[in-house]
């Protein structure tokens, strides 16, 4: 392609915003051009689209935090229960004779 085509698909590329595929000698695009305008666009939405994923992810991550504290905290409330309530514990005083005497068989 001579120098001069090519400046003329850079102004083009500038003046009208449009894209412009190069092709491979079996017909596969290898490059593409554009405006930088357009460039910039197109990375904008990229990065746009990833920090919204990011952000997506994030809340994923604290509500399965708070789902795991909550079960936790649930699960250690449950231990609590059951050592202050004791299904053994007697609110019978004990006589100290009667375990010295149970001690000594």
């Amino acid at each position: 392609m001579p120098d001069n085509s090519l400046k003329k698909l850079i102004e083009l590329a500038k003046i009208e915003g449009n894209k412009f595929f190069v092709l491979d000698e079996k017909g596969e695009p290898v490059l593409v051009m554009m405006s930088a305008q357009e460039y910039e666009k197109l990375l904008v939405r990229k990065i746009e689209t990833q920090m919204a994923d990011i952000e997506q992810i994030n809340r994923e991550i604290l509500e399965a935090q708070k789902r795991d504290e909550t079960q936790a905290r649930k699960s250690y409330q449950e231990q609590l229960r059951s050592e202050v309530i004791d299904s053994t514990f007697s609110f019978e005083a004990k006589d100290p004779e009667a375990n010295l005497a149970e001690e000594e068989f």
